[in-house]
């Protein structure tokens, strides 16, 4: 706790104001505009950029999911970035879109995109990697398990927000199959349930690790809330004995997070467990997720939040301001580092937007404004958020920052879904009518 205090008044002193004042470029509004807003959080400037982005990320989504006939959003609008579709034609799950498309009621296009999972989901009740938007076909089988996580969000959300039970009843076999998979996932021996990271993350040593499996945080944490609303929604189609199972098996991985998953001495949450059940500290801002997936800010979620912003906030040798979102400094400083074909390495200005969030979340609002005006800032012509920016490191098809295409996937939905989300939760902040 006297870390976060010392933090706390770290952040507030003169001298931080007076860097994240440099970092902005932007004059604040005086507060005594007539708008239905509230203009002393950001400049006009960044208003008005804010609602380009709003308006080109709703044009985007309707366009890729109207361009094919299976209801799929693909990851990648193929439209910008010169055509590079970094990840067309692939579709991930793993995302937070049904949320802002329910807060502006495209219910019909909810229900197409899950109907398109629906087509995907696989006999064991599991969508494991990602699927091709064009005829719902896996790209392997990786055990992406939070993916089903992220389906029963979805549902759920979806239920919640229209009653709409004809769609539930139709899909009962999609629900409960889902759930019932999770639960096999589920180990007994650690209480978690396991799957792999589609990430790459560093040890305490420095070694880089690529698709970390075992027991993350990340996983578990979306798992749980999946698993709590596929018991409600169980419980709604009259299968009691699922609904206990699936809110057993959650209540345990819940106590689990916190449990095992959460290291006292260091004051953070881990990465997760190896396959092992070995600690794995990690610095990958999905460390954050029992914050930002309930939208919670408490003791461990604030500890671990200054504790990754150490290692990912406004190091990076070229671009001030920003956020990593893991630590890159041990790849940067080893020369002979494999990248893997990665697309590029810099910011990752859509996690910006995920982490502008919680910073409100937890009143921090200097820091908050900071990181939405870096990420409008670096937001190219499209006024699509990107997945990251190059500024150390360009792979194919891309170019090193500040010449070329430095953007990387430019509408990407995993990041997208986080501004949309941001969006929908602060409309007057960032002036958006919804």
């Amino acid at each position: 706790m006297n870390f976060t205090m010392n933090r706390r008044n770290f952040l507030r002193s003169a001298a931080t104001a007076a860097f994240l004042t440099s970092q902005s470029g932007l004059t604040p509004l005086s507060g005594k505009e007539k708008t239905p807003h509230d203009p002393s959080f950001l400049s006009a400037e960044v208003r008005k950029k804010i609602r380009l982005m709003w308006e080109a990320s709703w044009e985007s989504i309707r366009w890729r999911q109207d361009k094919y006939k299976t209801g799929g959003i693909v990851e990648s609008d193929e439209r910008v970035d010169g055509g590079r579709k970094l990840y067309w034609p692939w579709c991930w799950p793993r995302n937070f879109i049904v949320e802002p498309m329910l807060a502006v009621r495209e219910y019909d296009r909810v229900r197409r995109y899950l109907d398109f999972w629906a087509h995907c989901q696989h006999a064991d009740g599991a969508w494991y990697r990602c699927y091709d938007v064009r005829d719902y076909k896996p790209y392997d089988q990786l055990k992406e398990t939070d993916n089903v996580g992220y389906m029963l969000i979805h549902i759920a959300n979806y239920i919640a927000a229209t009653e709409d039970k004809t769609w539930l009843i139709a899909h009962r076999d999609m629900v409960l199959h889902a759930g019932d998979y999770l639960c096999k996932m589920f180990n007994p021996e650690y209480d978690l349930i396991y799957g792999v990271e589609e990430a790459r993350d560093v040890d305490e040593q420095g070694n880089v690790i690529d698709l970390p499996s075992g027991y993350s945080t990340h996983i578990n944490t979306v798992c749980a809330k999946g698993l709590h609303n596929a018991a409600t929604l169980a419980a709604r189609l009259g299968q009691k004995e699922s609904a206990k199972k699936f809110s057993d098996t959650a209540k345990k991985v819940e106590k689990a997070i916190e449990d095992k998953l959460y290291d006292e001495k260091r004051g953070q949450y881990l990465l997760g467990l190896t396959d092992n059940g070995r600690p794995l500290l990690g610095t990958l801002w999905f460390k954050l997720m029992p914050g930002y997936v309930p939208l919670v800010w408490n003791q461990r979620v604030e500890s671990t939040f200054w504790k990754l912003w150490e290692s990912s906030y406004n190091l990076d040798p070229k671009i001030p301001g920003g956020y990593w979102g893991q630590d890159f400094r041990p790849m940067i400083n080893n020369k002979d580092f494999d990248f893997k074909n990665s697309p590029g390495k810099g910011p990752y200005i859509g996690v910006s937007a995920a982490i502008a969030h919680l910073l409100l979340l937890g009143k921090e609002e200097a820091l908050a404004r900071q990181q939405i005006e870096f990420f409008t800032r670096y937001t190219n012509d499209s006024h699509l958020i990107a997945q990251n920016l190059c500024t150390f490191y360009a792979g194919r098809d891309y170019s090193m920052y500040p010449n070329g295409q430095y953007w990387v996937d430019s509408g990407n939905l995993f990041h997208l879904s986080f501004f949309l989300r941001l969006a929908i939760h602060y409309p007057d902040k960032l002036g958006i009518n919804l």
